[in-house]
């Protein structure tokens, strides 16, 4: 999505989350700035999804009916609670927390 296109979404509501190390133009006009540790990006996923399915912010009809291995990708994100996501990306867990949320709702 180009800036202006980004900008005119924000406009209308659109909210923006930014997982960069560095505070950029887009980090600052974000709604949400996680600033990660380089190469950390897989753990901060692997953080959202335990959120999404702890909180069950997800489709469960679609999951059911669409998803095979759902259960095996719950077993694995569990081993990524926000403490250690946390740990590893040096984001605070409660803005991990946060940004998950917004994501899925």
């Amino acid at each position: 999505m180009g800036y202006k296109a980004m900008r005119m979404a924000q406009a209308k509501g659109a909210k923006l989350i930014v997982p960069v190390p560095r505070k950029s133009g887009n980090a600052e006009r974000s709604d949400i700035w996680l600033p990660l540790r380089a190469g950390t990006d897989a753990a901060m996923s692997l953080g959202w999804l335990n959120v999404f399915i702890e909180e069950e912010l997800y489709d469960k009809a679609f999951v059911r009916d669409w998803t095979v291995g759902f259960e095996q990708l719950a077993e694995r994100v569990r081993e990524y609670p926000l403490d250690r996501v946390a740990d590893i990306t040096g984001v605070d867990a409660e803005l991990i927390a946060k940004a998950a949320r917004l994501y899925a709702t």
